[in-house]
């Protein structure tokens, strides 16, 4: 695909789509959040919104969403564009349980 993108799939329990993408600018990150799955049939046919983000608190919880899913080595596969998708290696975490333990930890 490309040398500077790294993608992750997860299927878990919980079905989720984020649509978050963060940009790193030189230092100065710019974070999107989107309504499309990027696939021809989504953006062909449908009308797909993306919108900047500029609250830093929900920045920080888009960063932890993505750094988390990046982590994932329960469920985690490295895509590789060629259907051979392998689970990544590492200590076990799993982001979706992690995600839901850090939010109840410190939305009490």
């Amino acid at each position: 695909m490309s040398d500077n993108i790294h993608i992750v799939g997860i299927i878990d329990r919980y079905l989720e789509h984020s649509r978050i993408l963060i940009f790193c600018n030189g230092g100065k990150n710019k974070y999107f959040l989107g309504s499309a799955d990027w696939m021809p049939r989504n953006l062909l046919s449908r009308i797909e919104v993306m919108t900047p983000v500029y609250d830093e608190d929900l920045k920080e919880d888009l960063r932890r969403t993505v750094e988390y899913g990046l982590r994932d080595t329960t469920n985690g596969r490295l895509v590789d564009g060629k259907g051979t998708d392998q689970l990544q290696q590492g200590e076990l975490f799993r982001s979706q349980e992690e995600l839901y333990k850090y939010y109840l930890e410190h939305n009490e």
